[in-house]
Protein backbone atom coordinates (compact mmCIF):
# COMPACT_ATOMS: atom_id res chain seq x y z
CA UNK A 1 0.00 0.00 0.00
CA UNK A 2 1.19 3.68 -0.73
CA UNK A 3 1.81 4.92 2.33
CA UNK A 4 3.84 8.68 1.68
CA UNK A 5 3.47 10.76 -1.75
CA UNK A 6 5.82 13.58 -1.50
CA UNK A 7 5.40 15.76 -4.53
CA UNK A 8 7.48 18.44 -6.15
CA UNK A 9 7.49 20.66 -9.18
CA UNK A 10 4.63 18.56 -11.16
CA UNK A 11 2.11 20.10 -13.03
CA UNK A 12 0.58 22.45 -11.03
CA UNK A 13 1.83 21.27 -7.72
CA UNK A 14 5.00 23.34 -6.06
CA UNK A 15 5.24 21.26 -3.11
CA UNK A 16 2.66 18.51 -1.12
CA UNK A 17 2.61 15.57 0.82
CA UNK A 18 -0.06 13.54 1.10
CA UNK A 19 0.00 10.13 3.29
CA UNK A 20 -3.12 8.15 1.55
CA UNK A 21 -5.38 5.62 3.27
CA UNK A 22 -6.37 2.58 1.69
CA UNK A 23 -9.48 4.34 0.53
CA UNK A 24 -8.60 8.11 0.47
CA UNK A 25 -10.47 10.81 -0.79
CA UNK A 26 -9.05 14.26 -2.11
CA UNK A 27 -11.98 16.77 -2.12
CA UNK A 28 -11.94 20.77 -3.62
CA UNK A 29 -13.29 22.77 -6.54
CA UNK A 30 -12.63 22.43 -9.74
CA UNK A 31 -9.01 22.50 -11.02
CA UNK A 32 -7.03 22.70 -7.83
CA UNK A 33 -4.90 20.15 -8.75
CA UNK A 34 -6.73 16.83 -7.07
CA UNK A 35 -6.39 15.10 -10.78
CA UNK A 36 -2.84 16.03 -10.51
CA UNK A 37 -1.73 14.49 -7.53
CA UNK A 38 -3.45 11.02 -9.01
CA UNK A 39 -1.65 11.55 -12.42
CA UNK A 40 1.60 11.85 -10.24
CA UNK A 41 1.07 8.33 -8.96
CA UNK A 42 0.09 7.40 -12.52
CA UNK A 43 3.48 9.00 -14.02
CA UNK A 44 5.36 6.96 -10.96
CA UNK A 45 3.98 3.66 -12.51
CA UNK A 46 5.05 4.25 -15.85
CA UNK A 47 7.98 4.88 -15.03
CA UNK A 48 8.35 1.73 -12.79
CA UNK A 49 6.57 -0.22 -15.92
CA UNK A 50 8.50 1.53 -18.53
CA UNK A 51 10.08 -1.34 -20.71
CA UNK A 52 5.87 -2.07 -21.00
CA UNK A 53 4.27 1.40 -21.56
CA UNK A 54 6.99 3.44 -23.44
CA UNK A 55 4.83 3.95 -26.54
CA UNK A 56 2.32 5.99 -23.68
CA UNK A 57 5.45 7.95 -21.87
CA UNK A 58 3.89 9.60 -18.45
CA UNK A 59 1.69 12.57 -18.15
CA UNK A 60 2.72 16.06 -17.39
CA UNK A 61 6.75 15.31 -17.45
CA UNK A 62 8.68 17.69 -19.04
CA UNK A 63 11.37 17.42 -21.95
CA UNK A 64 12.72 20.28 -20.83
CA UNK A 65 12.54 22.45 -16.95
CA UNK A 66 13.99 24.93 -15.60
CA UNK A 67 13.26 23.94 -11.61
CA UNK A 68 13.96 20.19 -10.14
CA UNK A 69 11.03 17.77 -10.33
CA UNK A 70 10.54 14.87 -8.20
CA UNK A 71 7.83 12.40 -7.75
CA UNK A 72 8.65 10.36 -4.32
CA UNK A 73 6.84 6.69 -3.31
CA UNK A 74 7.07 4.99 -0.26
CA UNK A 75 5.40 1.88 0.48
CA UNK A 76 4.20 -0.45 3.70
CA UNK A 77 7.06 -2.67 4.29
CA UNK A 78 9.78 0.64 3.61
CA UNK A 79 9.98 0.20 0.25
CA UNK A 80 10.46 3.73 -1.73
CA UNK A 81 10.44 5.04 -5.46
CA UNK A 82 11.51 8.44 -6.99
CA UNK A 83 11.98 9.83 -10.29
CA UNK A 84 13.62 13.10 -9.94
CA UNK A 85 14.14 15.35 -12.96
CA UNK A 86 17.81 17.43 -12.96
CA UNK A 87 17.37 20.50 -14.43
CA UNK A 88 21.13 20.73 -15.12
CA UNK A 89 21.98 18.09 -17.17
CA UNK A 90 17.80 18.17 -18.61
CA UNK A 91 17.73 14.06 -17.58
CA UNK A 92 14.99 11.82 -15.62
CA UNK A 93 16.29 9.84 -12.84
CA UNK A 94 14.83 6.86 -10.58
CA UNK A 95 16.07 5.60 -7.00
CA UNK A 96 15.60 3.27 -4.86
CA UNK A 97 15.41 2.61 -1.05
CA UNK A 98 14.66 -0.74 0.39
CA UNK A 99 14.00 1.11 4.24
CA UNK A 100 12.94 4.21 5.89
CA UNK A 101 16.36 4.53 7.68
CA UNK A 102 18.26 3.44 4.50
CA UNK A 103 20.05 5.67 1.76
CA UNK A 104 17.98 5.92 -1.76
CA UNK A 105 19.93 3.86 -5.15
CA UNK A 106 20.86 4.52 -8.11
CA UNK A 107 18.31 2.39 -10.07
CA UNK A 108 18.37 3.71 -14.16
CA UNK A 109 18.77 6.94 -16.14
CA UNK A 110 15.76 7.55 -18.78
CA UNK A 111 16.12 9.47 -21.93
CA UNK A 112 14.05 11.83 -23.33
CA UNK A 113 11.53 9.77 -25.55
CA UNK A 114 11.19 7.42 -21.52
CA UNK A 115 13.08 4.74 -22.22
CA UNK A 116 15.71 3.27 -20.28
CA UNK A 117 19.39 4.64 -20.71
CA UNK A 118 21.10 2.49 -18.51
CA UNK A 119 20.92 -1.37 -16.89
CA UNK A 120 18.81 -1.81 -13.63
CA UNK A 121 21.59 -2.08 -11.28
CA UNK A 122 21.79 -6.27 -9.55
CA UNK A 123 21.62 -4.70 -6.48
CA UNK A 124 18.49 -3.08 -6.32
CA UNK A 125 16.78 -5.47 -8.73
CA UNK A 126 14.46 -7.61 -5.92
CA UNK A 127 13.60 -4.27 -4.77
CA UNK A 128 12.41 -3.24 -8.25
CA UNK A 129 10.30 -6.09 -8.96
CA UNK A 130 8.40 -5.29 -5.52
CA UNK A 131 8.11 -1.67 -6.06
CA UNK A 132 6.38 -2.70 -10.24
CA UNK A 133 3.89 -4.97 -8.55
CA UNK A 134 2.89 -2.27 -5.63
CA UNK A 135 3.07 0.67 -8.67
CA UNK A 136 0.04 -1.21 -10.88
CA UNK A 137 -2.08 1.29 -11.19
CA UNK A 138 -5.19 1.79 -13.34
CA UNK A 139 -7.23 5.07 -13.67
CA UNK A 140 -11.04 5.02 -13.81
CA UNK A 141 -13.17 7.75 -14.90
CA UNK A 142 -16.42 6.54 -16.34
CA UNK A 143 -18.02 8.25 -18.73
CA UNK A 144 -21.79 7.63 -20.13
CA UNK A 145 -21.28 6.73 -24.05
CA UNK A 146 -18.43 3.95 -23.05
CA UNK A 147 -20.58 2.19 -21.14
CA UNK A 148 -23.36 1.21 -24.13
CA UNK A 149 -20.86 0.99 -26.86
CA UNK A 150 -20.21 -2.40 -27.87
CA UNK A 151 -17.91 -4.08 -25.94
CA UNK A 152 -15.49 -6.80 -27.53
CA UNK A 153 -14.66 -10.71 -26.21
CA UNK A 154 -12.33 -11.35 -23.35
CA UNK A 155 -10.29 -14.25 -23.92
CA UNK A 156 -9.45 -16.69 -20.91
CA UNK A 157 -5.86 -15.81 -21.43
CA UNK A 158 -6.77 -11.30 -20.97
CA UNK A 159 -7.40 -9.31 -17.55
CA UNK A 160 -11.44 -9.20 -16.86
CA UNK A 161 -11.78 -5.27 -16.52
CA UNK A 162 -12.90 -2.53 -18.65
CA UNK A 163 -11.07 0.73 -19.76
CA UNK A 164 -10.40 3.70 -18.00
CA UNK A 165 -13.87 5.03 -19.28
CA UNK A 166 -15.80 1.63 -18.83
CA UNK A 167 -15.86 0.43 -22.22
CA UNK A 168 -15.57 -3.28 -22.35
CA UNK A 169 -18.42 -3.55 -19.36
CA UNK A 170 -20.13 -5.94 -21.51
CA UNK A 171 -17.12 -8.14 -22.15
CA UNK A 172 -16.73 -8.26 -18.39
CA UNK A 173 -19.90 -9.53 -17.53
CA UNK A 174 -19.33 -12.17 -20.50
CA UNK A 175 -16.32 -13.56 -18.01
CA UNK A 176 -18.54 -13.18 -14.98
CA UNK A 177 -21.25 -15.49 -16.65
CA UNK A 178 -18.53 -17.53 -17.31
CA UNK A 179 -17.17 -18.40 -14.15
CA UNK A 180 -19.12 -20.71 -13.21
CA UNK A 181 -19.99 -19.75 -9.36
CA UNK A 182 -22.87 -17.56 -8.18
CA UNK A 183 -21.46 -14.08 -9.05
CA UNK A 184 -23.70 -13.03 -11.67
CA UNK A 185 -26.82 -13.94 -10.11
CA UNK A 186 -25.50 -11.93 -6.75
CA UNK A 187 -25.33 -8.65 -9.46
CA UNK A 188 -28.30 -9.70 -10.43
CA UNK A 189 -29.78 -9.05 -7.06
CA UNK A 190 -28.16 -6.25 -6.14
CA UNK A 191 -29.03 -4.51 -8.99
CA UNK A 192 -32.84 -5.43 -8.31
CA UNK A 193 -32.56 -4.39 -5.01
CA UNK A 194 -31.64 -0.69 -6.46
CA UNK A 195 -34.01 -0.45 -9.48
CA UNK A 196 -37.27 -2.45 -8.54
CA UNK A 197 -38.82 -2.29 -12.12
CA UNK A 198 -35.78 -4.95 -13.60
CA UNK A 199 -36.29 -8.01 -13.99
CA UNK A 200 -32.61 -9.39 -15.01
CA UNK A 201 -29.34 -8.41 -16.70
CA UNK A 202 -28.42 -10.29 -20.28
CA UNK A 203 -25.26 -10.21 -22.08
CA UNK A 204 -26.37 -10.51 -25.70
CA UNK A 205 -23.91 -11.10 -28.99
CA UNK A 206 -23.69 -8.37 -31.50
CA UNK A 207 -21.04 -10.03 -33.58
CA UNK A 208 -18.90 -12.91 -33.54
CA UNK A 209 -16.35 -11.13 -31.40
CA UNK A 210 -18.70 -8.29 -29.81
CA UNK A 211 -21.00 -8.29 -26.96
CA UNK A 212 -23.66 -6.07 -25.25
CA UNK A 213 -25.60 -5.43 -22.14
CA UNK A 214 -29.59 -5.75 -22.34
CA UNK A 215 -31.83 -4.93 -19.46
CA UNK A 216 -35.02 -7.57 -19.31
CA UNK A 217 -37.77 -5.41 -17.84
CA UNK A 218 -40.76 -7.23 -15.00
CA UNK A 219 -43.15 -7.62 -17.99
CA UNK A 220 -40.55 -9.49 -20.33
CA UNK A 221 -39.33 -5.95 -22.40
CA UNK A 222 -35.77 -6.23 -23.20
CA UNK A 223 -33.65 -3.32 -23.53
CA UNK A 224 -30.71 -2.37 -25.19
CA UNK A 225 -27.54 -0.67 -23.50
CA UNK A 226 -28.22 2.32 -25.58
CA UNK A 227 -32.10 2.54 -23.99
CA UNK A 228 -31.21 2.06 -20.30
CA UNK A 229 -30.12 4.86 -17.80
CA UNK A 230 -26.59 5.83 -17.25
CA UNK A 231 -27.17 5.51 -13.09
CA UNK A 232 -28.12 1.51 -13.88
CA UNK A 233 -24.63 1.08 -16.40
CA UNK A 234 -22.93 3.11 -14.00
CA UNK A 235 -24.20 0.76 -10.43
CA UNK A 236 -22.90 -1.84 -13.20
CA UNK A 237 -19.74 -0.90 -13.64
CA UNK A 238 -19.04 -0.54 -10.11
CA UNK A 239 -20.52 -4.13 -9.09
CA UNK A 240 -18.39 -5.61 -11.69
CA UNK A 241 -15.54 -4.39 -9.89
CA UNK A 242 -16.13 -6.80 -7.48
CA UNK A 243 -15.13 -9.42 -9.62
CA UNK A 244 -12.65 -7.85 -12.01
CA UNK A 245 -9.12 -8.64 -12.42
CA UNK A 246 -7.73 -5.17 -10.48
CA UNK A 247 -4.48 -3.41 -10.17
CA UNK A 248 -2.93 -2.80 -6.38
CA UNK A 249 -3.62 0.82 -6.71
CA UNK A 250 -7.29 2.59 -8.48
CA UNK A 251 -7.25 6.22 -9.33
CA UNK A 252 -11.18 7.00 -9.47
CA UNK A 253 -12.31 10.26 -10.88
CA UNK A 254 -15.74 11.46 -9.41
CA UNK A 255 -17.22 8.22 -8.68
CA UNK A 256 -20.75 9.84 -7.59
CA UNK A 257 -20.96 11.31 -11.03
CA UNK A 258 -24.53 10.26 -12.58
CA UNK A 259 -25.73 8.83 -9.61
CA UNK A 260 -28.52 9.76 -7.19
CA UNK A 261 -27.79 10.72 -4.02
CA UNK A 262 -29.01 7.03 -2.29
CA UNK A 263 -26.50 5.08 -4.88
CA UNK A 264 -23.67 7.16 -3.84
CA UNK A 265 -22.86 5.29 -0.47
CA UNK A 266 -23.76 1.81 -2.30
CA UNK A 267 -20.84 2.90 -4.52
CA UNK A 268 -18.80 3.58 -2.33
CA UNK A 269 -19.47 0.80 0.03
CA UNK A 270 -18.18 -1.31 -2.89
CA UNK A 271 -15.29 0.65 -2.83
CA UNK A 272 -14.45 0.00 0.51
CA UNK A 273 -14.55 -3.54 -0.21
CA UNK A 274 -11.99 -3.49 -2.44
CA UNK A 275 -9.54 -2.57 0.04
CA UNK A 276 -10.33 -5.25 2.49
CA UNK A 277 -10.71 -7.85 -0.34
CA UNK A 278 -8.31 -10.76 1.46
CA UNK A 279 -7.49 -12.03 -1.70
CA UNK A 280 -6.82 -9.04 -3.59
CA UNK A 281 -6.82 -5.47 -1.82
CA UNK A 282 -6.46 -2.51 -3.68
CA UNK A 283 -6.05 0.78 -2.54
CA UNK A 284 -8.54 3.33 -4.24
CA UNK A 285 -7.68 7.10 -4.48
CA UNK A 286 -10.37 9.46 -5.28
CA UNK A 287 -10.69 12.95 -6.84
CA UNK A 288 -14.11 14.10 -6.10
CA UNK A 289 -16.42 17.59 -5.07
CA UNK A 290 -19.40 15.71 -3.51
CA UNK A 291 -20.20 15.89 -0.03
CA UNK A 292 -21.93 12.71 -0.35
CA UNK A 293 -18.54 11.14 -1.15
CA UNK A 294 -16.72 12.30 1.98
CA UNK A 295 -20.13 11.71 3.89
CA UNK A 296 -18.57 8.10 3.34
CA UNK A 297 -15.47 8.54 5.43
CA UNK A 298 -13.49 9.08 8.38
CA UNK A 299 -11.45 12.37 9.18
CA UNK A 300 -8.10 10.53 8.74
CA UNK A 301 -9.52 8.88 5.07
CA UNK A 302 -9.91 12.75 3.87
CA UNK A 303 -7.50 15.39 2.37
CA UNK A 304 -8.59 19.07 1.09
CA UNK A 305 -7.14 20.10 -1.72
CA UNK A 306 -7.03 24.08 -2.48
CA UNK A 307 -5.14 26.05 -5.02
CA UNK A 308 -3.61 29.58 -4.12
CA UNK A 309 -2.35 32.11 -6.93
CA UNK A 310 1.35 32.33 -5.62
CA UNK A 311 1.97 29.16 -3.64
CA UNK A 312 0.09 26.63 -6.04
CA UNK A 313 -1.86 23.43 -4.62
CA UNK A 314 -1.75 23.18 -0.97
CA UNK A 315 -3.32 19.92 0.77
CA UNK A 316 -4.53 19.75 4.48
CA UNK A 317 -5.56 16.37 5.70
CA UNK A 318 -9.28 16.48 7.61
CA UNK A 319 -7.92 14.73 10.57
CA UNK A 320 -5.84 17.63 11.31
CA UNK A 321 -9.03 19.91 11.82
CA UNK A 322 -11.06 18.02 14.86
CA UNK A 323 -13.07 20.70 15.67
CA UNK A 324 -14.30 21.16 11.58
CA UNK A 325 -15.01 17.93 11.97
CA UNK A 326 -16.78 17.92 15.08
CA UNK A 327 -18.78 21.17 13.98
CA UNK A 328 -19.93 19.23 10.33
CA UNK A 329 -21.25 16.05 12.50
CA UNK A 330 -23.53 18.79 14.18
CA UNK A 331 -25.37 19.61 10.65
CA UNK A 332 -27.80 17.62 9.71
CA UNK A 333 -26.57 15.26 6.90
CA UNK A 334 -27.41 16.70 4.32
CA UNK A 335 -25.90 19.93 5.08
CA UNK A 336 -22.67 18.41 5.92
CA UNK A 337 -19.27 18.90 4.16
CA UNK A 338 -21.02 21.65 1.41
CA UNK A 339 -18.02 24.06 2.30
CA UNK A 340 -14.81 22.13 2.25
CA UNK A 341 -16.49 20.98 -1.43
CA UNK A 342 -15.78 24.09 -2.09
CA UNK A 343 -12.22 24.22 -0.84
CA UNK A 344 -13.41 26.00 2.24
CA UNK A 345 -13.92 24.76 6.07
CA UNK A 346 -15.75 26.94 7.96
CA UNK A 347 -15.75 26.71 11.51
CA UNK A 348 -13.63 27.13 14.44
CA UNK A 349 -9.89 27.10 12.93
CA UNK A 350 -10.94 27.15 9.87
CA UNK A 351 -8.88 27.26 6.53
CA UNK A 352 -9.59 29.13 3.89
CA UNK A 353 -7.82 29.81 0.41
CA UNK A 354 -6.85 33.44 0.47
Amino acid sequence: MLKRLEIENYGCIRHVEIKPTPLHALVGPSDVGKSTILKSIDALSRFAWIDEQHETPAPLIPRKARDTMTLTAEFAGSLGFNVGFAPRSQTLETYIRESMQGEWLGHRHVTPDFKWASEEPAAVAEFADQIRDRLRCSFLHIQNTALFRDSPLITETAPVIFDEEGHGLAGVYDRIMARGDDAFDLITQRVRQYFPWIGGIEVSSVSQVTKNILMRTLDGQRVPAKHIGTGVLRVLAWEALRYADRPRMLLVEEPEAGLCPSLVPVVMGILRELTVDQESPTQVLIATRSPLVIAELGADEVTLVTRDPSEGTQVTDLSERPEYVAAAARLPRGARWLDIADGIMNGPGAIRPE
